[in-house]
């Protein structure tokens, strides 16, 4: 079976508050489970990038869902490819809460400092999140990728 991997932003349409990236996680863990979709979450000043890897109907499936999710506006997809391997096999949602490796993996990989979807086009994209996904140490999983259900609020 051939597997893609699509990374898309949004805009909360609210304050992204503690209950509701929890919420968040939780529901995107349970139907993640059953879908077999991996991927990783970054909230960071009122925006989500959202990387979702799996089969080409169930990634889909979800992403349709997103765009029918009244907490996203502005849904946009970055990059949308088949792919070989995934980068966060082992998460079925994995999420990144520290605001300072965000901001490093944006400055790293589109030389960049705000976090606008326009600076994450295309391979820009793969690369912050490949950036989130390895450490000097190697792949996934590390250290700075949280999968418990109780994440702590990201600061801008």
């Amino acid at each position: 079976m051939h597997h893609v991997r699509l990374i898309y932003s949004s805009h909360a349409t609210s304050t992204i508050t503690r209950s509701m990236l929890t919420e968040i996680l939780a529901q995107s863990r349970t139907n993640n489970e059953q879908l077999g979709i991996t991927g990783l979450l970054c909230a960071h000043e009122q925006n989500f990038i959202q990387c979702l890897e799996g089969s080409y109907a169930n990634v889909n499936r979800v992403y349709n869902q997103i765009i029918d999710d009244p907490r996203h506006s502005a849904c946009s997809i970055l990059s949308y490819d088949r792919i070989s391997e995934r980068l966060f096999g082992g998460w079925s949602m994995a999420h990144v809460e520290d605001s300072r490796l965000i901001r490093r993996a944006l400055v790293t990989t589109t030389k960049e400092h705000l976090f606008l979807s326009l600076h994450l086009l295309g391979n820009s994209s793969v690369d912050f999140m490949k950036y989130l996904a390895e450490d000097e140490r190697g792949p996934s999983p590390v250290p700075h990728l949280r999968a418990e259900p109780q994440p702590r609020m990201i600061c801008g």
